[in-house]
C-alpha cells in the first residue's frame, strides 16, 4: 500500500497535474485573511455537516448497484433548465475496497499535503477521523469568492462511501453556488479481495433567485468552477487508472 500511495502522490505533485487540478491556483488567488462573514459561522458549518448524513442516504439513488463487466466511463452534462452541472464516472481499480478507501481518505484529510500550497487553503481541520472541513478564499480580478466545504467517510464493510458538500459565497456574503459529491468504492464480484469499482457523482448548481447585483459574479464563477472541476475529475480518473494499472497494493 505504501508503494502505491507514494506513486499516487508522486503523480499529484507533478507541475502539470497541479496546473490542471488546481483551478484556484490558475485564478491566481490572493488570500488576505480567513473569511469572516457571519455566513461562515460554526452554525453554517454544523448545518452542512448534518446534511452529509442525508447525502449518504441518497447514495443508492445516485448510484445503481454495481453490475458485472463494469467499464471505464466519464460523463459531463449541463442542465440549463436547472442551472446545474452533473458529472459521473466509473473507474475499475486493482485494489481492495478498504485499501483504496484508506488511501483516498488519507490524501483528502492530510493537512500537510503538497496540493495545499496550490489550493491556498485558509483553514483545514479534521474534527474526527471520518470528517474534514475546509475553508478557502480566491480572487479573479476584482471578484472574490469564499467557500466552505465538509466531507465525511462511511465504512460499510463491502463498500466505502465518501460524501461532500460545499457552499460558495461572495465577499459581500451572498450565497451564489453550491455543490455535492458522492464517491463509492464497491468490491468487484470477480475478485473482491484485490479489485473494486469506484463510482463518482458530482453536482454543481447556481443558487436560484440570486440578488441582481450578484448575478454577474454568480455566472462568472459558475463557468470557471464548472470548467475546472471537469478537468479535475477527468484527471483524477486518469491518475487512478495509471497508478493502479500495473500495480498490486502492498500491505504496510
Amino acid at each position: 500500500m505504501a508503494k502505491v500511495r507514494a506513486s499516487f502522490l508522486k503523480v499529484l505533485k507533478k507541475p502539470q497535474t497541479l496546473k490542471d487540478m488546481d483551478f484556484v491556483a490558475q485564478l491566481q488567488p490572493k488570500v488576505d485573511r480567513p473569511p469572516s462573514q457571519p455566513r461562515f459561522s460554526d452554525a453554517v458549518l454544523e448545518e452542512m455537516s448534518n446534511n452529509l448524513d442525508w447525502l449518504r442516504l441518497d447514495t443508492d439513488t445516485v448510484f445503481p448497484l454495481v453490475e458485472n463487466g463494469t467499464k471505464v466511463s466519464f460523463r459531463w452534462q449541463s442542465v440549463p433548465d436547472t442551472n446545474n452541472i452533473r458529472a459521473s464516472s466509473i473507474t475499475p481499480v486493482a485494489s481492495s475496497v478498504q485499501e483504496l478507501g484508506e488511501m483516498l481518505w488519507r490524501h483528502a484529510s492530510n493537512t500537510r499535503r503538497e496540493t495545499d500550497k496550490a489550493f491556498r487553503y485558509v483553514q483545514r481541520k479534521s474534527p474526527s477521523p471520518l470528517d474534514v472541513n475546509v475553508m478557502t478564499s480566491l480572487r479573479a480580478g476584482l471578484l472574490c469568492v469564499n467557500s466552505v466545504s465538509t466531507y465525511r467517510r462511511y465504512d460499510e464493510g463491502d463498500r466505502v462511501i465518501l460524501v461532500g458538500t460545499a457552499k460558495w459565497f461572495l465577499s459581500t456574503g451572498e450565497l451564489v453556488l453550491q455543490d455535492s459529491s458522492w464517491t463509492v468504492m464497491s468490491a468487484s464480484p470477480e475478485d473482491p479481495l484485490h479489485s473494486c469499482v469506484l463510482k463518482n457523482f458530482y453536482k454543481l448548481e447556481r443558487v436560484p433567485n440570486a440578488p441582481a447585483h450578484a448575478a454577474q459574479a454568480e455566472r462568472f464563477f459558475f463557468k470557471i468552477i464548472s470548467d475546472k472541476m471537469r478537468g479535475y475529475h477527468q484527471l483524477m480518473q486518469d491518475n487512478l487508472l495509471s497508478t493502479f494499472d500495473h500495480c498490486r497494493i502492498q500491505v504496510e
